[in-house]
């Protein structure tokens, strides 16, 4: 796994890739639902049971850019790289002079 060319570790748990529709709902006057699907976006959530403080600067630093990231995962379908935005990272990244940061997941947005 890559953000923006930087190798980050690989989660303990699996990677969760949720598929999120982006669309507009609304019903006609006969109660009839309508919906008016614009595009579907998706979002990849990395649990780490702990991150080293060093892997944690990683994704301090990019999220801080406030920029899009480039994201590259692999799965069964082979490589893959993504337009992303980090998330607001969890408080527990922030811990002053870490050995090691317990239970952070960081949550990755597609552009």
């Amino acid at each position: 796994m890559k953000l923006n060319g930087i190798n980050i570790p690989t989660p303990e748990e699996d990677l969760e890739i949720e598929e999120v529709e982006i669309g507009k709902s609304e019903r006609t006057a006969s109660g009839r639902l309508v919906k008016d699907m614009v595009t579907t976006k998706n979002t990849y959530t990395l649990p780490y049971r702990g991150l080293l403080p060093a892997d944690a600067l990683t994704f301090i630093n990019l999220y801080r850019t406030g920029e899009s990231v480039i994201f590259e995962y692999e799965d069964v379908e082979g490589t893959h790289s993504k337009e992303v935005y980090i998330n607001p990272l969890p408080r527990k990244i922030y811990n002053p002079k870490p050995r090691y940061t317990k239970d952070v997941t960081v949550t990755l947005e597609e552009v």
